[in-house]
């Protein structure tokens, strides 16, 4: 683009059919415009550097960056407003286990370690099934890390 403080802009007459004036209206919001001559003559500059050869990768570059940065942040939102949910769930889920275990301490210092050594080695990739395997040989291999339950299983 040309720098506005080293060139003086002109104004001269521009004859344009009113179907591409009605486009460049609708693309004026989509583009950030504050006018219409302001998008015509960035689409100017861009058609310049095309038919200069410089367009290639350069000519899009802007645009596929802002397409790129939006879906980025679409993605990014979606996950994030999933995490949040997924941490409400966990909450709940913590909460009722709190309640209906009596967990001391030291247990539950160790269950904390043996979590994160196993969210590393898994890389995050956790199954119920793993679990309840784990946890039935779970007194034999840790010395007691028994959870007392209110009820007992059959």
């Amino acid at each position: 683009m040309v720098n506005a403080k080293k060139e003086n802009k002109r104004k001269f007459p521009l004859w344009i059919h009113q179907s591409v004036l009605d486009k460049v209206s609708e693309a004026l919001k989509k583009d950030n415009c504050n006018s219409q001559s302001e998008f015509i003559e960035k689409a100017v500059e861009f058609y310049l550097s095309y038919l200069s050869g410089k367009g290639g990768l350069n000519a899009y570059a802007p645009i596929l960056s802002s397409i790129i940065e939006a879906s980025v942040e679409s993605c990014e939102q979606r996950l994030s407003r999933n995490l949040f949910k997924i941490a409400v769930e966990l909450a709940k889920v913590s909460n009722l286990l709190a309640v209906l275990n009596e967990l001391d301490d030291a247990t539950l210092r160790r269950l904390h370690i043996k979590c994160v050594d196993e969210v590393r080695k898994t890389n995050g990739i956790l199954s119920y099934e793993s679990a309840v395997k784990y946890q039935q040989g779970y007194t034999v291999r840790l010395h007691k890390i028994q959870f007392p339950t209110k009820h007992k299983p059959p």
